[in-house]
Order: C-alpha cells, then sequence, then structure tokens
C-alpha cells in the first residue's frame, strides 16, 4: 500500500508538472498570437483607411511575385521609428501582463485541483479524476492550438493586405503630390495668362482711343469742307422750311384749342341736361308722392264708406226682420202704416246718400270713377251694381243722419214700442198709433210716394 501510494504521488507531481509545463506554454503561445493579432490590427485599419480613401486595394500576390518598394518620405521616418518604439513597449508590457495571468490562471487551476483531489479518498478514485481532468485539459489545448493556427493565417493574411495597403498608400501619397505639383504650376500658368492678357487690353484700348481721335478729326476736317462749298440759295432754303414748318404747327395749335372748347362746350351741353333731368324727375317725384298720399287718403275714405255701407245693410236686415215680425203679430192696416214709415225712412236714406255721393266727387284723371257714371262691371260706384253697396254707396255718415230732428223722437219710440212687442207679444193701442200716424201725416206730407225695394235682399214688398 505504502508503494502503490508512493507510485500514486509521483504520479501525481509528473502530471501536475506536465499540466503546468501545458499552462506555461499554451497561454505562450495564445499570447503570442494575440500580441502578433494585436500589432497587426492598427495596420489592417490603416489599410482600411486606404480602402475608403478612395486607393483600390488588390488581391495579395503570391510569394513568389515580390512587390515593388517604394522609397518613404524622409520626414516621415522619425515619425515610423517613435510609432515602432512605443508599439515593442507596449507589446513587452503586454507579454508581461499576460504572464502574470497565466501564472494566476495556472495556480488557481492548481488550488482548484488539490480542493477536488482532497474530496476524494481511494488512490484509483484520485486517478480517474487527474485522469478525466488531464483529457479536458488536452482537448482544450488541441481547441487552442487550433485557433491559434487559424489566428495565425488570418494574422498572415492581414499582414499581406497591410503591405498592399501601404503600397497603395505610398502610391496615392506619390501621386497626390505630383497632382499638386502639378496646380501649383497651372496656376502659376495662369497668373501669366492672366497678366498678359490685361496687358493686350491696355494696349488695345490705346489704340482704339487713338484711332477714334482720328476719325474724329477727319470727320470734322470733311464736314468744314462741306460746309464751306454751300451756298446763300440753299441757306434761304432752309429758313423758308423753317418759316412753313412754324405756320403749320401753329395751325395745328389753333386746332387744338378748337376742339379743347367744342369738348367744354359739349361737356357744358351734357352737364345742363343731367341737371334739368334731375329736376324733372325730383318734380315728378313730388308729383307722384302728393297723387299717391291723395289715393291713401281715397282709398281711406272709400274704406271708411264701405264698412259704414256694411253698417246700414245690416240695421236695414234688422228694420226687414223686425218688419217680418210686425206683420205676423199686427193686422194689414197696422203693417200698411208701418210699410209706409219704412218706405219714408228708406227714401230719405236715399236721398241722403245720393247727396252725399255727389258732395265727394273722384277725380277721373286720378284712375278713379265718378260715382253714377262708371260702367264698369263689379264698380260699387256704377248704378248697374247690385252688390252691397248698392244701395248706400261708400258715403260717410252715421246713424243720426237717416231721420231729421223731428224723427228723433217718434223713432226713439218706435223702436222702444217694437223691441217690447216683440219680447212680450202684446197687442198695441190702437189710439196710440193713431194718434201717432196722424202726426207723421202732418209733419210729411209726400206719404203717397213709395220706393220699391223688391230687389233688396231680406225685403218682400
Amino acid at each position: 500500500m505504502a508503494t502503490i501510494s508512493a507510485q500514486q504521488q509521483s504520479g501525481l507531481t509528473s502530471t501536475r508538472s506536465s499540466s503546468v509545463a501545458h499552462w506555461n506554454s499554451v497561454p505562450s503561445h495564445v499570447s503570442h498570437a494575440s500580441s502578433h493579432h494585436a500589432s497587426t490590427q492598427p495596420d489592417s485599419q490603416s489599410s482600411i483607411g486606404a480602402h475608403v480613401n478612395g486607393a483600390s486595394t488588390p488581391a495579395p500576390k503570391k510569394a513568389g511575385n515580390k512587390a515593388k518598394k517604394v522609397a518613404a518620405d524622409p520626414s516621415e521616418v522619425p515619425k515610423l521609428l517613435a510609432a515602432k518604439i512605443s508599439q515593442l513597449e507596449s507589446d513587452q508590457a503586454g507579454e508581461k501582463e499576460e504572464e502574470a495571468e497565466i501564472d494566476r490562471e495556472v495556480k488557481k487551476a492548481n488550488k482548484d485541483l488539490a480542493g477536488l483531489l482532497s474530496t476524494v479518498e481511494s488512490p484509483l478514485s484520485r486517478f480517474d479524476t487527474i485522469q478525466k481532468r488531464y483529457t479536458e485539459l488536452l482537448s482544450d489545448m488541441k481547441r487552442l492550438e487550433h485557433n491559434y493556427q487559424k489566428s495565425k493565417k488570418r494574422a498572415d493574411q492581414l499582414q499581406k493586405e497591410k503591405d498592399t495597403g501601404k503600397s497603395e498608400l505610398n502610391k496615392t501619397v506619390t501621386i497626390k503630390d505630383k497632382l499638386e505639383k502639378l496646380c501649383r504650376e497651372l496656376q502659376k500658368e495662369n497668373k501669366k495668362i492672366k497678366e498678359e492678357q490685361k496687358r493686350l487690353e491696355e494696349t488695345e484700348k490705346r489704340q482704339r482711343v487713338a484711332l477714334a481721335a482720328k476719325l474724329d478729326g477727319m470727320a470734322t476736317e470733311v464736314n468744314d469742307v462741306v460746309g464751306q462749298q454751300e451756298d446763300a440759295g440753299l441757306y434761304r432754303l432752309n429758313i423758308e422750311t423753317d418759316e412753313l414748318f412754324k405756320q403749320k404747327f401753329k395751325s395745328f395749335i389753333d386746332q387744338y384749342e378748337l376742339r379743347e372748347l367744342h369738348f367744354h362746350s359739349l361737356l357744358r351741353t351734357k352737364e345742363l341736361e343731367v341737371q334739368y333731368n334731375m329736376a324733372k324727375f325730383e318734380a315728378q317725384k313730388k308729383a307722384a308722392e302728393q297723387e299717391a298720399a291723395r289715393s291713401r287718403a281715397l282709398s281711406a275714405q272709400v274704406s271708411t264708406f264701405s264698412q259704414t255701407e256694411s253698417e246700414l245693410r245690416n240695421q236695414l236686415n234688422i228694420y226687414v226682420e223686425k218688419f217680418k215680425q210686425v206683420r205676423d203679430d199686427f193686422p194689414a192696416e197696422h203693417l200698411q202704416s208701418l210699410a209706409v214709415e219704412i218706405t219714408e225712412r228708406l227714401s230719405a236714406v236715399l236721398t241722403l246718400v245720393t247727396l252725399r255721393h255727389q258732395s265727394y266727387p273722384a277725380p277721373v284723371e286720378d284712375g278713379m270713377h265718378d260715382p253714377g257714371t262708371c260702367t264698369c262691371s263689379g264698380c260699387p260706384l256704377s248704378r248697374s251694381y247690385n252688390g252691397p253697396t248698392a244701395t248706400a254707396g261708400p258715403l260717410l255718415f252715421d246713424r243720426n243722419h237717416l231721420r231729421g230732428p223731428e224723427d228723433e223722437s217718434s223713432t226713439m219710440t218706435d223702436q222702444t214700442s217694437e223691441g217690447s212687442s216683440s219680447t212680450s207679444m202684446q197687442p198695441r193701442d190702437n189710439g196710440r198709433m193713431e194718434r201717432r200716424r196722424a202726426a207723421k201725416a202732418q209733419k210729411r206730407p209726400e206719404k203717397s210716394r213709395l220706393v220699391e225695394i223688391d230687389d233688396e235682399p231680406g225685403i218682400e214688398a
């Protein structure tokens, strides 16, 4: 048992040392790959920037075809050296940090493994645990190696792209310098051309001014020669032409003034016509207003007369009803006396209506009709009219005009006696009736004159 435990301890020690060596070896490769990748990353970014700036990045060339190197600018050599030194220093510091981190990870793994083995009692179980742990670490190592190979290939490719981008960038910088030099030369040439053009313009301007002055002098000389050759007849002809033009222009002015006076007279005539028409319109308007007021007054009178006529018609119908009642209640002699009385009253009404009708004549020229002579169908003033206003006409009178002052007391007595007879139906005093008829016969001698009222509605002869 002691030998087995010693062998197990030695095996554990060897596996631990191998695992430590593995941990020390594997992360170093990983760290180198990561550092190499980190060192190549800025170059790849610069190559990407070259792509963005417009430089076309060709495919990486084969190993046999070496790219032509372009000489760098001498002013950029110190900058490149400083960048390289700072990059190396940063890589060295990163490697130290990575080694310290690896040591911490190894210590942590050993501690975890020791804790795991402390929980296992039998040596075989410990051996199985260590073997399992070793298998896991071996698989991780293989996976990391595979990733490292892929990263290395990627780093090589990026390095090639970086070199290609640098070459393209150098080409672009060279082309840029050439273009700038060409632009400066072209600007100088343009400046020279502008100065030459300005000088030529000034020379041309001076020559043009001299030529114009020479031509003016020649024209003046020609005019002087022509003026010396003119004779006195041509001068007189010019004077006569001027006089004719003055007379013609003066006649035009006179015609214009006459035309202006004619226009002013026409305007004055039109203004007077307008004033006359306005005055005529005002007069006609006032006359129309007067006629309208007069027609309204006559219309009011006609309406009043119509109302009075309707009242008279109602009163006449009342008399007719009373007459019928009296005719039924009294004997024939009494009825004859009442008929005579009613006939006299109707004749008085017709006489009064005729007098009133003649006292209010309506002018024919105003659109009204002459009472008694109108032949219009349906007109209340015509003689052949049989409507409601045929008897009395449109005249204004009250009920007191239907009887004289001497008949007022007798009429009131008749109305009272007729009312009492119609309500109580008692026989009247024959002596009283005879005395009243005798008094009426003395006052009105023309009792024999009768008026036919057969045409009136509700009245029987």
